[in-house]
């Protein structure tokens, strides 16, 4: 049975972590300033040159990613316009351990175009399993 996880990640050189904090009402998973010396050895200078700002929602079940992604899509959008310095937007699925087609899951034509009109990428990472099968030979 596969797992996922759902986070939304929010970044921009004058991104305020706290400000976002308050504003969206959730607790985020990570985030740092723009600059900030510990990002850029982490993240490398390109990456750390900019603020950041990321909430994840971990080990959901594969059913769970449509409400999971509408809930942080609605934060965000309800947010949008008070959240200051904010230059790029993505909603990330990652997918683990699928191992079927029954395993799968619908994001709606309106959630799709919530996303989109709120210029919020989305990417979706899929990673199956590593015992696909009973080896042969």
């Amino acid at each position: 049975m596969g797992y996922a996880t759902v986070s939304l990640t929010l970044v921009g050189e004058r991104l305020n972590p706290e400000a976002v904090t308050a504003i969206m009402g959730l607790s985020p998973t990570s985030f740092h300033l723009a600059h900030d010396s510990s990002a850029i050895r982490k993240f490398g200078d390109r990456a750390g040159r900019l603020g950041q700002w990321h909430v994840s929602r971990n080990d959901l079940r594969v059913e769970e990613v449509e409400s999971v992604v509408r809930e942080l899509a609605d934060a965000y959008v309800r947010s949008r316009s008070s959240l200051v310095g904010i230059e790029r937007s993505q909603l990330s699925i990652g997918l683990m351990n699928c191992r079927s087609m029954g395993e799968s899951f619908e994001l709606s034509p309106g959630l799709i175009g919530l996303l989109a009109n709120a210029g919020c990428a989305l990417f979706i990472d899929a990673y199956g399993s590593e015992e696909l099968g009973t080896p042969t030979g």
